[in-house]
C-alpha cells in the first residue's frame, strides 16, 4: 500500500469515518500538502527541538525550559545564576506566562515577583506579536532575552546595591518619586512615594499622597473618604456629607435642609405653591357663591 496521492511509500495516515472506517495514506511530501495542519503542541515541539530546549506537558499546559540565566550586579559585578527559568503555555486558551524561580541562595530574579512570574516590561508588545503570529522561534528567543535583561530602576528587586533606606532590607523595589530614597515593597507608600512622603487618612488609615481637609471637622481624608458638596463645591469627609433624599447628589451638613439639596428644595417649594394655587382655583367658585348669597 502506497501514498494515496502519488503512490510513493507512505509514512503517515489519516483515519476516515465517513460511511465505513478506512485509512488514507500519505508520504512525507503529500502529508505537508494534503494532511491536516500541525497542532500548536506539534509546532512547539518542533521549535523546541530546533532551539535545543526541553519541553513537556499535557493536553492543556506545556512547559518549555530555558538554559540557566546569569545576571550580574551593576555595581559589585557579583554573578547570580537562575537555573529554573521557563515559559508556561496554555495551548487551549492560547496564553503564556514567563517564570524565573529563585537561585540556590533564595535570591529572586530581579524582574520576577514573589510568585516567580517575570514582568516582561518593554518586551511585552514584541512577545505578543510573535506569539499571536505563530512565530514561536522569535517568541522563545525573545523570552530568553527578557530573562537575561537586568534593569535596576525597573526591577522588583535589586542585587544588594541599594538597601532599603527605611528598614534595611537588601531587596529594594524602587525610588521614591518625591524624595528619591530607595525602598522595599513593605516600605512603599502610595503612587510611587515612600511611607514618609505619604500621609495616612484619618478614617480608613490608608497611605495617600494628596489628602484633603474636611471643611467641617478639619480631618485629613483620602479620595475614597471624601465627597464634594453639589451646592458649595467644598470637600467634606463622609461623616459630614450625605446624599440628597431626592436626587442622590452629595450635600454637606451646612447646605442640607431637611436632607435635600438646594435645587430639590426649590423644586419642592415650587410644587407646593403650584398645588396650593390649584387648590385655590378649585375653591374659588364656592367662595364666590358664598359671597353672593351673603350679599
Amino acid at each position: 500500500m502506497g501514498c494515496s496521492a502519488c503512490g510513493a511509500k507512505y509514512t503517515h495516515y489519516l483515519t476516515s469515518k465517513t460511511g465505513i472506517t478506512k485509512r488514507i495514506y500519505f508520504c512525507d511530501e503529500c502529508w505537508i500538502k494534503y494532511g491536516p495542519p500541525p497542532s500548536l503542541r506539534e509546532k512547539l515541539n518542533e521549535v523546541a527541538r530546533l532551539l535545543e530546549l526541553r519541553i513537556w506537558g499535557d493536553r492543556q499546559l506545556v512547559r518549555i525550559v530555558f538554559p540557566p540565566v546569569t545576571l550580574h550586579s551593576k555595581t559589585t559585578g557579583e554573578a547570580y545564576v537562575f537555573e529554573s527559568c521557563y515559559v508556561m503555555i496554555n495551548i487551549v486558551d492560547h496564553t503564556y506566562t514567563l517564570y524565573a524561580e529563585p537561585d540556590s541562595d533564595g535570591i529572586r530574579h530581579p524582574h520576577a515577583n514573589c510568585s516567580g512570574v517575570v514582568c516582561v516590561g518593554d518586551y511585552y508588545d514584541c512577545l505578543l506579536d510573535y506569539f499571536d503570529a505563530g512565530n514561536y522561534v522569535g517568541f522563545l528567543t525573545t523570552c530568553l532575552a527578557c530573562l537575561n535583561t537586568y534593569t535596576p530602576h525597573g526591577a522588583y528587586y535589586r542585587f544588594n546595591e541599594d538597601p532599603c533606606e527605611f528598614c534595611g532590607d537588601s531587596y529594594t523595589n524602587r525610588q521614591c518619586v518625591s524624595c528619591g530614597k530607595w525602598m522595599c515593597v513593605d516600605c512603599e507608600g502610595m503612587d510611587g512615594n515612600c511611607v514618609d512622603c505619604s500621609e495616612q487618612c484619618s478614617y480608613c488609615g490608608e497611605l495617600c499622597v494628596d489628602l484633603v481637609s474636611c471643611e467641617y471637622c478639619g480631618d485629613w481624608v483620602c479620595d475614597s473618604c471624601h465627597e464634594t458638596c453639589i451646592n458649595c463645591e467644598k470637600c467634606f469627609c463622609t461623616i459630614h456629607i450625605s446624599e440628597c433624599k431626592e436626587c442622590g447628589d452629595w450635600i454637606c451638613t451646612n447646605c442640607s435642609i431637611r436632607g435635600l439639596c438646594q435645587k430639590c428644595l426649590e423644586t419642592q417649594e415650587e410644587e407646593k405653591k403650584k398645588r396650593e394655587a390649584e387648590k385655590d382655583q378649585l375653591c374659588l367658585p364656592f367662595v364666590e357663591l358664598i359671597l353672593e348669597n351673603s350679599g
